[in-house]
């Protein structure tokens, strides 16, 4: 039964895999693009990369024109340096660890779920313009995905992990909060992960709890030394920026209500199977609107509120009490879709994905500029880990995963081909 899976497995890999490069491979060596990440690659991550290609041996990570932590630009300073490779032989290793990401998100979710809802999970991340975009493109996103995921992994158990797998874990979080410092929220998934075993004996706790500071020490040194968590170059453009953005609660859990709405048929099962809940949904409702009342959320170039899917669309929507149409409906949305999948777990070793979800959403509350692409990644394994086996399942569930992937097949091809 073992064989048989990992055959199916690596059908449905190889199946994913040949579809995403087909897309991805004849964009990587085309210099017209004109999206954010080839922005990013012109203004921030190549200029940083040949800066420190002609700094080697000696590196000066004082001060660097990006704000994530230099594992990424050191690594590929690292080809430039050994191989002699140019911007097109950077974006095919940028584009290697985007498979190699994929591939872990399609295995860590073939463990979670059946086959047939890891394949479709997996293409819609695949197909997303915010994982697409990255994958073409020079940029420290996709790394800090693929190091995200195998922490995860390695963190998510439902019985005590052993020492050397927690070491792994912390392993691979440090070198996720030294690809991108905001995730340092791992540690707190290390942490829940450590004491979510109520006979584990308190010794083996206490060591797990202190490997935890390997990747808060790692940080450290930067921390320091840019007495920030942010380069000197970026903290000079960032002085205004708020300590907590409530924007990225606004529009992250609506980027949850419309990717959710395309799995509405097993989130109103969850709901179904709790229906004595009802008073508590009409409340987070009714709390969700008193925060759009509170917090008016609008498109808005100078705050930062404009790159993306729902910000565009809000642009042709109206405001109602200064918050656009389209969030009055998304953020409840997307508020009943995280608690039907907190009504879902059953027991407190199931609440690792909420855990992660919500130290995730606190440590991103600190984005001076509210991104799609930096909430759309997780959102979709977020979905994807929470929808529940279920025994029957009729064929109308398909449709809006298969809709969805179609959506973003679509916009692949208009974004990056037209």
């Amino acid at each position: 039964m073992g064989i048989k899976r990992n055959k199916l497995i690596t059908i449905h890999f190889i199946i994913l895999i040949s579809i995403f490069l087909l897309l991805t491979f004849p964009l990587i060596i085309k210099t017209d693009l004109d999206i954010p990440n080839s922005f990013d690659e012109t203004v921030f991550h190549y200029p940083t990369i040949k800066s420190f290609a002609n700094q080697y041996p000696k590196l000066d990570l004082s001060n660097y024109k990006s704000g994530p932590t230099p594992l990424y630009y050191i690594l590929m300073m690292f080809f430039v340096k050994v191989f002699g490779c140019g911007i097109i032989s950077l974006r095919i290793i940028n584009l290697f660890i985007s498979v190699i990401c994929l591939m872990v998100f399609f295995w860590y979710l073939s463990k979670q779920r059946d086959l047939t809802k890891a394949l479709m999970i997996s293409f819609c991340f695949a197909l997303s313009p915010y994982f697409l975009g990255p994958s073409i493109r020079l940029a420290t996103d996709n790394l800090g995905l693929l190091f995200m995921f195998l922490a995860m992994m390695e963190f998510d158990s439902k019985k005590a992990i052993s020492i050397r797998r927690f070491s792994g874990a912390n392993i691979f979080s440090t070198l996720t909060v030294l690809t991108r410092q905001i995730n340092l929220w791992l540690v707190g998934v290390g942490l829940f992960s450590s004491l979510r075993y109520e006979n584990e004996p308190f010794g083996l706790r206490l060591k797990k709890i202190i490997l935890l500071l390997i990747p808060l020490l790692s940080l450290l040194p930067f921390f320091l030394m840019w007495k920030g968590l942010t380069p000197p170059f970026v903290q000079a453009s960032q002085q205004a920026r708020a300590l907590v953005n409530l924007d990225v609660i606004v529009y992250s859990i609506s980027v949850l209500g419309f990717y959710g709405g395309f799995f509405l048929p097993w989130y109103l099962r969850y709901f179904k199977e709790n229906s004595g809940k009802l008073r508590h949904v009409l409340m987070i409702l009714l709390l969700s609107f008193l925060f759009l009342f509170i917090h008016p959320v609008s498109y808005s170039h100078d705050a930062g509120r404009w790159g993306g899917v729902l910000w565009s669309a809000s642009l042709y929507t109206p405001n109602f009490l200064s918050t656009s149409l389209i969030f009055w409906i998304l953020f409840p949305l997307g508020c009943f879709f995280f608690y039907t999948i907190v009504l879902s777990r059953k027991t407190n070793k199931d609440y690792f994905i909420i855990v992660s979800a919500v130290l995730w959403l606190i440590a991103n509350l600190h984005d001076g500029l509210v991104f799609e692409r930096y909430y759309s990644p997780f959102l979709l394994f977020f979905i994807g880990y929470s929808i529940k086996e279920e025994k029957t399942e009729p064929l109308y569930y398909w449709i809006g995963p298969a809709v969805l992937i179609l959506c973003f097949f679509v916009v692949d091809l208009f974004r990056f081909f037209f």
